[in-house]
């Protein structure tokens, strides 16, 4: 893969978490999360389907009062067996589940990626490991092209789509008055401007597909030809949201497509939001406006006055995450899991921007 050509943040954006899972109230009965690595191995198995099995159980025998109480939890299990058992669709890597007969809450959400398989039964809903995947889930454009074929695939995590190909066999005619006698002189002078024209409308078609899905980043997969022309065809906003091209062939299936192109983004994403944490760290202990205190942080966060949250869940107690996760979505904070991050962790595995007055 080539190096970077333009560099730019990430568009900050809200975790995309339904709002009646953050906003949940505690009840009686308590909820049901549950999480699976959906990844079939070399056997042609869900080797995580041992593990959730025994955690499942483990769940059953949670000491709950006789009554409704116990019947909705072992209502939910049973319930996420039956969906599991029914099967998924082929793509699936990981799936999360959210249940409480209770109170008919019943959520299922399948990735493309892995999640790590675990079972938690509590007040609230566990959302830790749902959001540090689709903290990842940066939407990215692929323009996957030849000198006369484009692809356009969307990746993410949470879907994949691809869009109708646009196609202009115009190499063809060149070729052809190749054939007839003309000069060498005409002929590249005619190839050069069918490129042109072909990548002149496959930026359109690239254009309006970012504006459409609202899309911040692009990924051009194609050839020393076929790259450099695209790029120079872009509109501002399209070469503003170029994050990098890489060769690959325009045949390559899809699934082969984001398997080459997700890591990279991802890579780039989890770097910037590492070079965000750095800064805050490097500014809290001269500016009010900045803080690495989790008391001072809790306070604030709770009345809304907390513009961005960044804390290791490796450091902090499972508890305090999913607190400081589920309060900063609910005020309207921008959070960042900064998992493993050596200066976070030293500093106590925490550090907030607060919100500016006015």
């Amino acid at each position: 893969m080539s190096a970077t050509i333009t560099h730019h943040p990430h568009a900050a954006s809200a975790l995309a978490l339904p709002q009646h899972l953050v906003r949940w109230e505690p009840s009686v009965a308590p909820v049901l999360s549950v999480y699976v690595d959906w990844c079939v191995s070399g056997r042609g198995l869900h080797e995580a389907a041992v593990l959730l099995r025994k955690q499942l159980h483990a769940a059953e025998q949670i000491a709950l009062p006789h009554g409704e109480v116990a019947r909705s939890l072992r209502d939910d299990i049973e319930r996420v067996r039956e969906y599991l058992a029914e099967g998924l669709d082929r793509s699936t890597r990981g799936v999360a589940i959210f249940a409480n007969h209770a109170r008919g809450l019943w959520r299922t959400q399948t990735l493309r990626v892995p999640l790590p398989t675990c079972v938690h039964v509590g007040d609230y809903p566990a959302l830790l490991p749902l959001a540090e995947v689709l903290q990842d889930d940066t939407p990215c454009l692929v323009a996957l092209a030849d000198t006369t074929q484009l692809r356009l695939i969307t990746v993410r995590p949470s879907d994949v789509a691809q869009d109708a190909q646009v196609a202009m066999d115009t190499w063809g005619s060149a070729r052809a008055g190749s054939r007839s006698g003309w000069r060498r002189g005409h002929v590249q002078h005619a190839q050069a401007t069918q490129l042109q024209c072909f990548a002149s409308a496959a930026a359109d078609a690239i254009g309006e597909a970012l504006a459409r899905a609202r899309i911040h980043d692009l990924v051009i997969a194609g050839d020393q030809v076929i790259a450099p022309a695209l790029e120079a065809a872009l509109d501002g906003e399209a070469r503003a949201a170029l994050r990098f091209h890489t060769s690959i062939d325009i045949r390559t299936p899809v699934e082969e497509v984001v398997k080459r192109v997700w890591p990279a983004v991802v890579l780039e994403a989890r770097e910037e939001r590492a070079a965000e944490v750095d800064a805050m760290l490097a500014a809290a202990g001269g500016s009010a406006a900045l803080s690495s205190d989790p008391a001072a942080i809790r306070e604030r966060l709770a009345a809304g006055l907390v513009d961005t949250i960044a804390f290791d869940p490796s450091v902090i107690a499972p508890e305090a995450a999913e607190y400081l996760l589920r309060t900063a979505l609910a005020r309207g904070t921008h959070p960042i899991i900064a998992r493993d991050h050596e200066a976070l962790a030293a500093a106590g595995g925490v550090v907030a921007r607060y919100r500016t007055a006015g």
